[in-house]
């Protein structure tokens, strides 16, 4: 059960301050009140209004669909003091309810700081193509009232027919574990706002190798474009707006990160290293790909302050081409296998990273041919523009030939992935 749904209140200071948060485990009766709710008829004993969001695909590949609630000013004037509970539960089109829901308990202040206009609540799902039916509950405890909504919910297919397998064994219904804005003291404008949690699951991306293949995932989240050391000063990209488009940027290459970390070669397997080219700093070094902590990982990386660079690395980033150029010629040159046999491994590197924009007179250093032999690189831009100059990247990797193919939707994301999986089943070499 999942605790997360969030509230918003237009005219009030915070959520927090108007709606204190009452006790998050639900007393027996009220549990079973719900229960009975759900499964009873619609009703509306309290005015409100019930929407549903287009479903929007995600780069996780599974489409997120937002469920919003609000309750307008003259009716919470006359429910001040009122606890209540609100909930969000998915059944399938003949009425068989999807493990989970989403619940949220709150009470209505009766001296709140600021008058209160209204009172918006929304959760969301993440759903697999098919039909569904969303049941929305809101239940006064202190009055007994209660509301019912039933919508009906078309997921579509994805367009095309593009690893048609890719989502096969998922669940078909899933609620994330952190909303935006979950905290109810933050303001949603507020730039550290980590978004909607990562889906859970492995996706079906086999790859047809035929002779043993190790994959190393190469993922980078430097800061992108737009927030350097140089402009971030600039009053357009300053201060909070630097840290939320950072914060965008990591909201896109974690959910690519951990798809592409579940490619599955049929013989081999795969590793997963992170840097942070802009820090000069390795996040994670060829680590399982099955063993990577991502709730952790998506911590580590949203506690990061873009106004806190110690000294020696501001001494250091200089010399971020070199960095980067040195670890992707270290992965790319291990000649660790896969295990035991003795049979050649072929070996790829897949790079991705956004674009990347070094500060003015930064040098870049290409890898040499003669420093990785035999190198096979993939590289994957999260980026709308086919051609730009200053890519770092492209500059690193020249003289190596890399394959590059660029993404800036989820849509096309897809497609990447059946383009990877096709170029990874072909062998490096004879």
């Amino acid at each position: 059960m999942n605790v997360f749904a969030r509230i918003v209140v237009s005219g009030c200071l915070s959520a927090a301050i108007c709606f204190p948060a009452a006790a998050q485990q639900s007393q027996p009766e009220a549990s079973s009140m719900m229960e009975r709710l759900l499964n009873g008829p619609e009703r509306r004993d309290i005015p409100w209004t019930v929407k549903l969001s287009r479903p929007a695909l995600t780069y996780q590949q599974r489409y997120l669909v937002v469920v919003s609630a609000s309750l307008n000013a003259s009716v919470l004037r006359k429910l001040t003091g009122h606890q209540f509970i609100f909930e969000v539960k998915l059944a399938d089109r003949e009425g068989k309810w999807y493990r989970g829901e989403d619940l949220a308990e709150f009470k209505v202040s009766e001296k709140p700081p600021q008058p209160i206009n209204s009172a918006n609540f929304y959760t969301g799902v993440y759903a697999l193509p098919g039909e569904y039916r969303v049941a929305a509950v809101i239940y006064d405890r202190t009055q007994g009232a209660a509301n019912v909504r039933r919508l009906d919910l078309h997921v579509p297919e994805v367009k095309g027919s593009v690893l048609p397998d890719l989502t096969r064994g998922l669940l078909p219904v899933e609620f994330p574990t952190r909303s935006p804005g979950m905290n109810q003291n933050q303001d949603l404008r507020m730039e550290r706002d980590p978004g909607w949690s990562l889906a859970r699951g492995i996706e079906h991306l086999p790859i047809a190798n035929t002779r043993p293949l190790r994959v190393d995932v190469v993922l980078d989240f430097s800061e992108p474009e737009g927030v350097t050391p140089e402009n971030r000063e600039q009053a357009m990209l300053g201060g909070k707006l630097s840290q939320r488009v950072y914060f965008e940027y990591l909201r896109e290459m974690l959910p690519v990160g951990t798809i592409i970390s579940h490619l599955q070669p049929s013989h081999g397997c795969v590793r997963v290293s992170a840097i942070d080219v802009s820090r000069v700093h390795v996040i994670l070094d060829r680590q399982d790909a099955m063993r990577i902590d991502w709730a952790k990982l998506e911590k580590e990386l949203y506690s990061v302050d873009l106004d806190r660079v110690d000294v020696a690395t501001m001494t250091q980033q200089r010399d971020r081409s070199k960095f980067a150029a040195e670890f992707l010629t270290q992965i790319a040159t291990d000649p660790a296998g896969c295990g035991a046999g003795v049979e050649p491994v072929d070996h790829a590197v897949v790079l991705v990273s956004e674009r990347q924009q070094y500060p003015r007179h930064t040098p870049v250093t290409p890898i040499q041919p003669e420093e990785c032999p035999n190198c096979r690189f993939i590289y994957l831009r999260l980026t709308p523009y086919q051609f730009e100059p200053g890519d770092p990247y492209r500059d690193i990797l020249k003289f190596l030939h890399p394959r590059s193919f660029q993404f800036y939707t989820p849509e096309g994301f897809r497609k990447v992935l059946q383009d990877l999986t096709a170029e990874l089943s072909s062998p490096s070499s004879p």
